[in-house]
């Protein structure tokens, strides 16, 4: 299997989220850090990304119960 690669600038839209919030997840200083979301790797000396199959195991990770709670109507 070939991953794919998302580049830094890219991966806000990918996820949904804004660019401010990509990188509070990604500032250990930030109120809002997360650890556990994924690091990026080096593609060259000025270019940063994400593995694609890790961004979108993350965001799974963090999906919430959408299923009805079963309420009579």
């Amino acid at each position: 299997m070939q991953s794919k690669i998302i580049r830094q600038n890219l991966m806000p839209e990918r996820l949904g989220i804004s660019k401010a919030a990509a990188f509070e997840l990604q500032n250990p200083r930030s109120p809002r850090y997360d650890p556990s979301f994924p690091k990026k790797i080096a593609l060259g000396a000025r270019s940063r990304g994400f593995f694609e199959h890790e961004l979108l195991a993350w965001l799974d990770s963090r999906r919430v119960n959408t299923q009805p709670t079963g309420r009579a109507a």
